[in-house]
């Protein structure tokens, strides 16, 4: 496992004496019929929704970034069972049809349902898939 730079470890107890705001950084928080999702770590200044927006699937909500308590660019992506992140609790997900890449040289492998494992790579699976890849 990589360790932090210093410098971004060294930040770490003041980033969090100052709030929520400072660790979760720009984010979403999405209502769905039984549960809310947060996407955290967005880039600054690229949220395309505002609070109350009627969002639909595959419409573009923001770019990932490394904002709040991060150090690379990534998404963070949290279902829970109530709005609020400091009393949420997190609840089980799952994601359909996307191709995963195990870590090393690997094919990918197309996945109909399931959770990506540590490490992995993943990417929305097309219609069909390629030549040569697996269906798992």
């Amino acid at each position: 496992m990589r360790s932090a730079p210093l410098p971004y470890a060294l930040t770490q107890a003041s980033r969090l004496r100052k709030g929520l705001e400072a660790v979760v950084g720009n984010h979403v928080i999405l209502e769905l019929a039984e549960a809310y999702v947060l996407l955290a770590h967005l880039r600054a200044g690229l949220v395309e929704v505002r609070p109350g927006d009627v969002v639909s699937v595959g419409q573009p909500l923001a770019s990932r970034g490394n904002s709040g308590n991060s150090t690379q660019p990534h998404l963070h992506l949290q279902v829970m069972d109530f709005p609020d992140l400091l009393t949420a609790r997190g609840l089980p997900v799952n994601f359909r049809d996307y191709l995963a890449w195990s870590p090393g040289p690997s094919a990918p492998r197309r996945v109909a349902v399931g959770v990506p494992g540590r490490r992995e790579r993943v990417a929305p699976a097309r219609s069909e898939p390629a030549p040569g890849e697996a269906m798992a």
